[in-house]
């Protein structure tokens, strides 16, 4: 009693606590067995939706030309005790942010082809022209502190094109690739060759440019130089005529000897001062970029770096949204405050070459005040002979710094040339003919797999939401309750049941196959539970119609007949009788007749016996259909012809209606020896299984276990492990009855 308590607790409101183990292996490879099919429509589904977008996507091309990048060749003025100031921190950066410019965009699209440019940008060059030297004009309105002026379309078209552009370094080597991305293999690989082209030209104008300044000046003050020399050549001439001078000797002392040291010393910090001041009028009439040019400085080009980086995001998120739109708002606060350094890193560059000038200027002053005296003092030892050497003094000095300028201006001039050319091209860029994107293969693999993936999953999602029992470890933990047996799935079984032909339980055609030892599995399991009292009445049920009941109990009976014991199976669903069509009998008298005759007494059975070589097996059909079969069954009649059985019969099976469909059979399970629950593989549902189970309990009827029906052998393991390994046993040849 209070183990039945128990048990009912377990069962409280349908719901019973499982422990069942987590999935194994094996219920993985069932798992997906069950739902081949699904998996396989999954991995079709995906495969053809994989070829469809191969079908329907536009192929993507790729070109690439390749640049050699030499860093040793950086520019130079010819000024180079200068050269070391400033060092730049990584070129290749530098250059690839130059190659992605909208200034080497807007120049390679001004000479791509017509044909090409409107593949591009829609419109011919005609429609969409750019100002002519955009470069240039582009330069100048940078030192005027202004951005070029470029339409919305043309803003989209660089945008457009810089997004099909990218530029990576080759690692380990001073290659530069250039690759164009396009759906036009032509357009690709000429954009890729333009681009490549006009960061050339841009680079060696904006190089030689910047060392044609410096030389402009220095030519002029060379010109100078050139004029004050020969005037004072001139000078000591004329002074050697007048006062007939044609030889005197300037190493006669000391004072003159320091008037001429201090000469050529005067000589050279007038050289340094030029020199610092042309490099102070270059940097004072240049902006940023050209500065960084003339004086490479790490902080300079980190600057431009990141806003020409600031400048391509303020481009992008212009072309979509308005300056109240937050990221770009918070881009142009960024641009502003890097300009603003910018600004301030020129200015400093600019105070210190200011301040280096006045160092050297004041150098120039000193030694010229000095110079000054000591002539003074030549004066004053020999007027004439001062006077001749000052003039010889200023005429050498004038000539040194003459040629001394001349040699520097030289230099910077083959530099200027040289230093202008630090890139060559390695590869240009051909027409490509097999495109990169779609990757056909690839996307079908991929597809496939998604696919598989997706159907697995879905099959996975299936088991894991699903309500029907599909292991004996799921129906046993469940349930709690034992499985008395598996009946296998058996297509012959299938087409038996479908044939119109005269048939019988299928243990009886077949008592050496699969099925109907596990008939016998079921009969020593029932037998060893209670082995000094066996169940003589056994109640047959099912929690719905479909899961084979009828089928069962019928098989049931034979096997018991053929122990030699007296077996009565009787139909006791008065709604649908089924039993009569398992042994090939009529239906028109049957038990219903037997509860509907009148009197006190007992009527006769209509017992039939259809299986000649088993006469102790005895059937009781269901008969005709009755008003109210609950009440027939519940009512002390029947119970009295139970009774009656149970004396005359060793065994009595009593196929009964589905126990969730009507009431009819809860009535008789309390006072039966036991009840055998049927469950069919993957289609009863596991509440509707606990719900049965919870219900018999109720009633106090005792469950003797759960009948497993319809299991799948083949690759799924029940076989090996309830002994129905293929090859085993052997189907005999069908028996011919009558």
């Amino acid at each position: 009693m209070i183990q039945d308590e128990q048990e009912i607790s377990d069962f409280k409101d349908g719901a019973i606590v499982s422990d069942a183990p987590g999935m194994s292996f094996g219920d993985v490879f069932r798992t997906l067995g069950r739902h081949k099919w699904l998996i396989l429509v999954c991995a079709l589904v995906g495969l053809s939706i994989s070829a469809v977008y191969v079908h329907f996507t536009t192929p993507i091309y790729e070109a690439s030309a390749s640049l050699r990048i030499d860093p040793n060749r950086a520019s130079s003025l010819g000024l180079m005790d200068q050269a070391s100031m400033f060092s730049v921190s990584d070129p290749m950066q530098t250059e690839t942010l130059i190659l992605r410019s909208d200034a080497v965009t807007i120049a390679a699209l001004q000479s791509m082809p017509d044909d090409q440019f409107r593949e591009l940008a829609g419109e011919p060059q005609s429609a969409m022209s750019f100002p002519a030297s955009a470069m240039e004009q582009q330069q100048e309105e940078r030192l005027n502190g202004r951005a070029p002026a470029l339409t919305l379309a043309q803003e989209n078209l660089i945008a457009s094109v810089s997004g099909m552009v990218s530029v990576k370094p080759v690692e380990g080597t001073q290659i530069l690739a250039v690759t164009v991305r396009n759906k036009n293999p032509e357009v690709a690989a000429t954009l890729a060759n333009h681009i490549v082209y006009a960061y050339l030209r841009n680079g060696f104008d904006s190089r030689y440019s910047s060392v044609a300044q410096v030389q402009t000046w220095l030519q002029e003050q060379l010109n100078t130089l050139k004029d004050r020399a020969s005037q004072s050549q001139k000078r000591l001439a004329d002074f050697q005529r007048e006062n007939d001078i044609t030889s005197t000797d300037k190493n006669s002392n000391t004072v003159i000897e320091r008037l001429e040291a201090l000469n050529q010393r005067l000589g050279e910090v007038q050289a340094d001062r030029i020199a610092k001041e042309a490099q102070l009028r270059a940097a004072l009439d240049a902006n940023a970029s050209t500065l960084a040019t003339l004086y490479p400085s790490v902080g300079l080009q980190a600057l431009q770096t990141q806003q020409a980086t600031l400048y391509a995001r303020y481009v992008e998120l212009s072309a979509k949204f308005g300056p109240s739109y937050p990221p770009l708002a918070e881009v142009i606060a960024q641009r502003k405050n890097v300009d603003d350094q910018l600004t301030k890193l020129v200015d400093t560059t600019k105070s210190r070459l200011r301040q280096e000038y006045q160092v050297a200027k004041s150098t120039e002053d000193l030694i010229q005040a000095q110079f000054d005296d000591q002539t003074q003092r030549v004066y004053a030892l020999n007027s004439k002979q001062a006077q001749y050497a000052v003039l010889l003094a200023e005429g050498s000095a004038s000539r040194d710094l003459y040629d001394k300028l001349q040699y520097q201006l030289q230099q910077a001039g083959v530099s200027a040339g040289l230093n202008a050319v630090n890139t060559m091209v390695v590869n240009s860029a051909r027409k490509p003919h097999v495109p990169v994107e779609p990757k056909k293969t690839l996307l079908l693999l991929g597809g496939l797999v998604l696919g598989l993936f997706a159907g697995a999953l879905t099959a996975f999602l299936f088991a894991a939401t699903g309500d029907k029992l599909q292991t004996v470890e799921q129906l046993e933990s469940a349930l709690h309750l034992s499985t008395l047996s598996t009946i296998p799935h058996d297509d012959g079984l299938k087409l038996r049941i479908a044939s119109a032909t005269k048939t019988y339980p299928y243990s009886y055609e077949q008592p050496l196959s699969k099925v109907a030892e596990a008939f016998r599995a079921v009969r020593n399991s029932v037998f060893l539970a209670s082995i000094d009292n066996p169940p003589r009445v056994v109640l047959m049920t099912s929690s719905f119609a479909g899961e084979g009941k009828t089928s069962l109990s019928s098989n049931y009976a034979v096997i018991l007949a053929q122990s030699g014991a007296r077996v009565l199976i009787v139909d006791i669903d008065l709604r649908r009788a089924r039993l009569h069509n398992e042994f090939s009998l009529p239906n028109k008298v049957g038990l219903s007749d037997l509860l509907m005759s009148s009197g006190a007494t007992l009527g006769t059975p209509n017992f039939q016996t259809p299986l000649p070589d088993l006469e102790n097996l005895s059937v009781l059909t269901a008969g005709q259909t009755v008003a109210f079969p609950s009440e027939a069954l519940g009512s002390l009649k029947f119970r009295s012809y139970v009774e009656q059985w149970r004396r005359e019969y060793d065994f009595v099976l009593l196929d009964s209606a589905p126990l969730l469909v009507v009431s009819d059979t809860l009535p008789i399970a309390k006072y039966v020896d036991g009840v055998i629950l049927v469950a069919r593989f993957d289609v009863t549902p596991m509440r509707a299984a606990q719900r049965s189970v919870a219900l018999l309990r109720r009633t106090r009827a005792k469950v003797l276990g759960v009948l497993f029906n319809d299991v799948p052998i083949k690759g799924i393991g029940y076989g090996s492990y309830y002994g129905y390994g293929s090859g085993y046993y052997t189907e005999e040849p069908k028996k011919k009855v009558g």
